[in-house]
């Protein structure tokens, strides 16, 4: 080219970038203004939505409106601490933050708003760095497949009905996708053993107060909230007091009350401070009263299998955990006598037409699984299965499936629906099939599978020993036990805090492994730094 082309070229090149130049502020200003009238708009947006609240005396609304901003805010700055409140206050936070749009149609709740913030930004911020996604275990896969299915069968079987839609997916977004999206927040965020003290630490605190709130309802026959609020609710069953506490269900409070209690009691042991060892054993005893206080067979079953099981898995601490097994039993034998005196809490806990009935239940939701067997009868048609589906059960009347005993008079309306399902195994797989309850129930098997091979690379001693993990695999049994004694879907909050602990179990794995890899580059780039050079002579 000639030098005349070149020099029109270097000369347009230059007026290019002069006029960039110029034009830079004014773009730089153009988004500033932008930004600052969009901050403007939402400001004076969300002044006018609080003043109509005010106008209309909505402070429901008003705090809840307050708190959903608080929670957008502290899920972008501070992931790790959001988490970790989440997980310390969840049980307490559903009474500040529900919004109900009518049956059937999903609720902003505290948990959804909290875990769907988190979750989103997390994704960006995959997304905005490139963060390498790990390759999921097998436990990881089956739940993400286990979603898919749901997805799908929800798709292709209640298509046409969008209202019922809504309603089957509340009632099923909570314990299936929600829980594993909670799992996968607290491997995110929980990223060294300072943070997973953390995550203990606020299971612990969550376990107070919600036994404290058991002794209360307990000894006053009011739910909890009646405390600081003013209206007096009873409990159910006030004839004995039977807790329920801020996780709404007995059984449920009694499972998740087990699980901290040797969650506490784990840590026991593994601090100095002779203050803090009379705080957690003060701790101990009041999980353990508030769990009895439910006065629930099946929110016994997980601290009973802890009790049993924990001085054949520990190591460490096992004469620890035996001497526990040994107490519990002399009280326990000393104490029945006087517990089944009171002819209240004796029919509480030997209730035989409960059982009859439970028995009736089980036999319809196995007739269910025999006419709808691959791919069941429908997610959310549990009840209209059982309604169809009932008969006898050998020589037990179908009637029992009503709550009804034979010979005995009730008012009309006690004929009109069948108890609903007790058994969540049998209930999963009734409703999604032998498919569902294989990637359902899987997945669980395998993250217990694959804990057991992080508990192996674990010392045997310390907080973050083989032990902590014995107990998250006794306690995860516990509550799949529990289950089967009562609906999934009241196990909301448990069933958060055994993905949580499952997370900490595969993080903490995942921990030792990149802490080894630290060790064997830093004892190799050491081992280079110390090789003589060759000289020539």
């Amino acid at each position: 080219m000639s030098p005349a082309g070149d020099g029109v070229l270097a000369g347009a090149g230059y007026g290019i970038g002069v006029a960039r130049t110029a034009a830079a502020p004014g773009w730089r200003k153009l988004v500033r203004w932008v930004v600052v009238a969009f901050g403007f708009a939402v400001y004076f947006a969300m002044q006018l939505v609080l003043a109509y609240l005010c106008n209309q005396l909505l402070w429901i609304f008003i705090v809840a409106f307050m708190i959903i901003v608080a929670c957008l805010v502290f899920a972008v700055s501070k992931p790790t601490a959001t988490f970790l409140v989440w997980l310390a206050i969840s049980p307490l936070a559903f009474i500040f933050l529900r919004m109900d749009f009518g049956k059937g149609i999903p609720a902003i709740t505290f948990d959804r708003v909290v875990l769907m913030a988190l979750a989103g930004f997390l994704v960006l911020k995959t997304m905005l760095y490139r963060y390498r996604i790990k390759r999921p275990i097998t436990g990881e896969a089956l739940a993400i497949i286990h979603i898919a299915y749901v997805a799908l069968a929800l798709y292709t079987m209640e298509s046409e009905s969008l209202l019922r839609t809504l309603r089957i997916l509340s009632e099923k977004f909570d314990h299936i996708a929600l829980a594993l999206i909670a799992y996968y927040i607290a491997k995110s965020v929980l990223t060294n053993r300072k943070q997973l003290f953390g995550a203990i630490i606020a299971l612990i605190i969550a376990g107070g107060y919600s036994a404290i709130s058991a002794v209360y309802e307990h000894y006053t026959g009011l739910r909890w909230f009646s405390s600081f609020l003013p209206v007096q609710m009873g409990l159910g069953y006030s004839d004995v007091g039977r807790a329920c506490g801020p996780l709404i269900n007995p059984s449920a409070l009694g499972t998740f009350l087990g699980i901290t209690a040797f969650l506490t009691y784990h840590l026991l042991y593994n601090v100095q401070r002779k203050s803090l060892k009379a705080l957690l054993a003060v701790l101990i005893l009041l999980q353990l009263a508030g769990c009895y206080f439910t006065y629930t067979r099946g929110g016994y079953v997980a601290p009973a299998m802890l009790l049993i099981l924990m001085p054949f898995a520990a190591r460490a601490y096992r004469k620890h955990y035996v001497a526990l097994l040994v107490g519990a039993v002399i009280v326990a034998t000393v104490a029945a006598p006087v517990v089944f005196s009171n002819r209240f809490v004796h029919n509480r806990l030997t209730k035989q037409s409960t059982v009859l009935g439970r028995l009736v239940i089980t036999a319809g939701t196995i007739n269910i699984i025999k006419h709808h067997p691959v791919f069941g009868i429908g997610l959310g048609q549990i009840d209209y299965g059982l309604e169809k589906y009932i008969t006898n059960a050998g020589a037990l009347s179908g009637w029992y499936a009503r709550g009804i005993q034979p010979l005995q008079f009730y008012p009309h309306p006690k004929l009109r629906t069948v108890v609903t399902s007790h058994n969540s195994f049998l209930t999963i797989l009734a409703e999604e099939g032998l498919v569902g309850g294989f990637l359902y129930f899987g997945c669980f098997i395998a993250l217990i599978v694959h804990l057991l091979k992080v508990r192996a690379r674990l010392p045997d001693e310390g907080i973050f020993g083989k032990d902590l993990i014995a107990v998250i695999i006794v306690a995860s049994l516990g509550h799949f036990i529990s289950t089967l004694t009562y609906d999934i879907r009241f196990f909301k909050y448990p069933n958060y805090v055994l993905w949580a602990m499952f997370a900490i179990g595969v993080r903490l794995g995942e921990i030792v492994t990149e802490e080894a890899q630290e060790r064997e580059n830093a004892a190799a780039k050491s081992k280079q730094r110390k090789k003589p050079e060759l000289t020539h002579v």
